[in-house]
């Protein structure tokens, strides 16, 4: 995958501790949750643990337990707006702005269908058969391919918004991942937090912004030992993707200051980033290198977890609060799909106070 240029320039954000990219930068960085018991039960009738967003107005019991058209449309108006905005866009978004959306094809009613009845929200977009408007539905990872996809599309002058929205609170995800162990309950505690999330980020390649974050480096990869299959674990495939993100991004695994991941409390998947990390890594880190897992302040937000990412990092950047000059995002899906990208902050020095 070679990357030409793409930045990531403005993005918006939902997430249970917060209405927008700021309120739930500020609420991770000060390690804040809103975690609360659920109607939900586990197999010994004991509520689970959830990390909702709840949108005044919009919320009905049942409503949040079902998902709601109307819940999860104003996650992605809200995400949309403030990307928008912060880039000093109209609404509603011109016709050439393409739409790159996230989503899992493995799970039970795709809010991406969702994603595209908004698409014809004429207070949000003009509407046009020309629109580029493409899906990708490899779960967490699908992020990586999308960027890929965005950065093989545009042109000189031209937009592109990577869009997605997730929740596991509803009945049938979360009965079938207490199936197979995956939730965080009073009898495994090495599973997830069910959450959810929306998040907007704006992508060019050459127009310019104050403030903007350059995509280095991607690449995917597979996983023959995935999450369901009864081989042992490496991290062979997610090793392969961080290898190649690195290796395009022009600099040596030792230069990464910032890891961040979509690690969210499965055993797996953490024995997985640790091999992968231990086979890519073969010189001392910087000695201020860090690695954020924003998962145990917002749960699990699905194919939402790599956008809800790079609005983070994006925010952090514009507050001058990201001391990094490389940072790694990697992802892994329940199937077999895994996916690394490398960043880098492009943005006026200030002082900070």
């Amino acid at each position: 995958m070679n990357v030409n240029r793409l930045n990531v320039v403005s993005a918006g954000m939902v997430t249970s501790v917060g209405m927008d990219a700021p309120s739930s930068a500020a609420a991770i960085r000060a390690g804040l949750d809103n975690f609360q018991l659920s109607e939900f039960r586990d197999t010994t009738n004991e509520p689970i643990v959830v990390a909702p967003v709840k949108i005044t107005s919009l919320e009905t019991a049942t409503e949040y337990r079902q998902g709601g058209y109307e819940h999860f449309s104003r996650m992605c108006t809200l995400a949309i707006e403030e990307c928008a905005i912060k880039a000093g866009l109209t609404l509603p978004l011109p016709t050439d702005i393409a739409i790159f959306i996230l989503g899992d094809d493995t799970r039970p009613k795709p809010i991406t269908t969702i994603i595209h009845t908004l698409l014809h929200d004429d207070s949000l977009f003009h509407q046009s058969e020309q629109r580029h408007i493409q899906a990708f539905t490899h779960g967490e990872s699908s992020c990586i391919y999308a960027l890929a996809a965005a950065n093989n599309y545009l042109t000189n002058d031209s937009y592109a918004i990577l869009l997605a929205a997730d929740s596991w609170l509803n009945t049938t995800d979360i009965e079938s991942n207490l199936h197979l162990n995956r939730i965080n309950t009073s009898e495994s505690a090495g599973g997830f937090i069910p959450g959810e999330a929306a998040a907007a980020c704006l992508l060019t390649r050459t127009i310019p912004h104050a403030h903007q974050l350059s995509v280095l480096g991607l690449a995917c990869a597979e996983e023959q030992a995935s999450l369901l299959s009864d081989q042992p674990v490496y991290g062979v495939g997610l090793a392969a993707a961080m290898k190649a993100a690195i290796q395009q991004a022009g600099i040596s695994p030792e230069k990464i200051d910032l890891r961040v991941s979509d690690l969210s409390g499965e055993q797996y998947f953490f024995e997985e980033a640790a091999y992968a990390w231990a086979r890519t890594l073969r010189e001392p880190s910087p000695a201020d290198f860090s690695h954020q897992t924003i998962a145990a302040h917002i749960g699990h937000t699905g194919c939402s977890f790599g956008p809800v990412l790079i609005a983070y990092l994006w925010q952090l950047m514009f507050i001058n609060r990201l001391n990094a000059e490389y940072i790694l995002m990697h992802l892994s899906s329940a199937q077999t799909s895994r996916g690394a990208a490398v960043f880098s902050p492009q943005c006026p020095v200030k002082e900070k106070i």
